[in-house]
């Protein structure tokens, strides 16, 4: 335990028996180690250092320094314990509010549930001041009632009443009602459609999550046959080598009449005994590394064959609730049939990237709320994609927060447990501790979940290492993306590449032509903006 001792307690220490210097420990609890106080003070000291101030407010245990946040109102919380008190909803120092009405509240709050002051109440005595404090009021009503003055319509011309507020509103340079309404400004009717679309996912995605399990479970069966294998294999052939070595032993000692030779051969069998150990111990493992990675590579085959059957079935579900809704509301059938149309065929996009934006801040207010919904928990698919997409119309705008919450979820570095639960939030992502689910799989299933088409490519992209000129060989900078279509048109999607990327040195040798090995060291997880509907000519070979 490493004693932290300023230069002050060392003089005290030498003018005084009755101070001591002190080691800290991680709760910030010093530990005499000289000369013990008195029982009163430190009972005082050690309660001093306890005190309410360093514990968290919501669940009273002490709080550390690598998960602090506060103080707020003279009150420390931790990370975790930083939520609203009324909704639990989880904060942070851009997000909460306090009490600004009652100073002796200490709790926060969201936006939604801080207490704010009401409408003011005139009592009796103040009664005839009312008429005083509506006056400014009134005076701005009549003068916005003037601007529609001029125009008298009689019963006979009501049909147009309506038109003409229309052209009075746009010479006065104001935009139509059903313009600025926004998101969740929806009619009743199509929110109960939204609703409906929203259960009859969460029930297909109940059959799914079954028959994927199932699937895990062969997983884990195909594994646990292959270990055996391989050990039992690994244990015949070392009983089988050791067998040899011991019967080589003996047959020198039968040989070999000289006794004092003994010690020489025993020793020499012990090391070859102990090296054939260690042969066997790296073949095993080798064996396991080689079974591991064909395992997997067939998993992933497999997992993904799987999910593009998830995904066709999630868009058809979604374009049949769709077309019923728009059937029930009187859309012709051309029309509503339009919804069901298929996927354009593969080809190039007739426009570039910057056709669709110019600027990645058109995307805050879309990253922020993929931002918000990766720091919480959720337990479906459908809840996922739902806070994902809320208030957001377009196919752009889905696309993106789906591909900015992979980007922001660190997925590799989620530490998962052993016994997961399909319904947890850690077991809704249990594909990638399984190792069968990879960034494209799982951005082709949340885009499902979207109405999106997806499919996954396979090809030679410009990877780290690439050059221009440089002649690509077999194998050589091969990589697996996304294709959604936005617009009616194919775009790519590298979301893998998009939260990471490798850093190499800037000095690379003639011999150093194939790309290097990522290894964690190497791997910088930082967003990338390029990797967001490249243009075909920027991001494949």
């Amino acid at each position: 335990m490493t004693t932290v001792t300023s230069g002050n307690s060392l003089n005290n220490n030498r003018s005084s028996n009755n101070a001591s210097p002190a080691s800290f420990n991680l709760a910030e609890e010093p530990t005499p180690l000289i000369a013990s106080p008195p029982l009163s003070a430190s009972l005082s000291s050690s309660s001093s250092l306890t005190s309410s101030r360093d514990r968290c407010r919501r669940c009273q245990q002490l709080v550390y320094c690598t998960e602090r946040i506060g103080p707020v109102k003279d009150a420390l919380y931790h990370k975790l314990c930083f939520k609203c008190l009324k909704c639990d909803r989880q904060l942070d120092f851009k997000t909460y509010f306090t009490n600004s009405i009652d100073l002796n509240d200490k709790e926060i709050y969201c936006q939604s549930h801080v207490p704010r002051s009401g409408k003011g109440v005139f009592s009796t005595e103040n009664i005839h001041i009312q008429n005083v404090m509506k006056a400014p009021k009134l005076n701005v009503m009549q003068k916005l009632d003037d601007r529609h003055t001029g125009i008298h319509l009689d019963s006979h011309s009501v049909s147009i009443v309506h038109a003409m507020k229309a052209q009075q509103m746009f010479q006065q340079g104001r935009e139509k009602v059903s313009a600025i309404h926004k998101f969740p400004a929806l009619p009743p009717d199509m929110i109960r459609a939204r609703e409906e679309v929203r259960r009859a996912q969460k029930s297909l995605e109940e059959k799914q999550r079954q028959e994927e399990d199932q699937l895990f479970m062969k997983f884990r069966n195909a594994r646990e046959l292959e270990e055996k294998k391989i050990e039992q294999e690994v244990t015949d052939e070392w009983e089988k080598r050791l067998q040899m070595l011991t019967a080589k032993y003996e047959d020198d000692l039968q040989r070999k009449k000289d006794k004092t030779i003994e010690p020489e051969l025993t020793l020499r069998f012990s090391k070859e005994k102990a090296e054939l150990e260690r042969n066997m111990t790296l073949k095993r493992d080798k064996k396991r590394e080689m079974a591991r990675k064909q395992l997997m590579e067939k998993e992933q085959e497999t997992t993904h064959s799987l999910v593009s059957k998830f995904s066709k079935e999630m868009i058809t579900l979604i374009q049949e609730k769709e077309l019923a809704v728009l059937t029930e509301n009187g859309v012709d059938d051309q029309r509503a049939t339009t919804l069901l149309r298929q996927p354009p065929p593969p080809q190039p996009p007739r426009r570039r990237k910057r056709d669709l934006y110019q600027d990645p801040s058109v995307f805050e207010h879309v990253d922020q709320q993929a931002i918000a919904v990766a720091e919480s928990e959720q337990t479906s698919y459908t809840e996922l994609v739902d806070q994902l997409t809320y208030g957001l119309l377009t196919d752009l705008e889905k696309s993106r927060a789906i591909f900015r919450w992979i980007t922001v979820k660190d997925l590799n570095a989620i530490d998962f447990q052993n016994n997961l639960a399909a319904d947890t939030p850690m077991g809704l992502l249990r594909g990638i501790k399984y190792g069968t689910e990879t960034y494209h799989t799982l951005f082709m299933r949340l885009c499902s979940f979207a109405a999106l088409h997806c499919v996954d490519v396979k090809g030679h992209s410009k990877s780290v290492g690439y050059e221009p000129g440089m002649r690509i060989g077999e194998g050589k900078f091969t990589n697996t993306w996304n294709a959604v279509v936005i617009d009616g048109e194919w775009r790519f999607v590298q979301c893998n590449w998009g939260a990471r990327h490798l850093v190499m040195s800037k000095d690379k040798k003639e011999a150093d032509i194939a790309p290097p090995k990522p290894t964690r060291e190497k791997i910088k997880y930082q967003y990338d903006e390029h990797y967001f509907l490249p243009d075909p000519d920027d991001f494949i070979l």
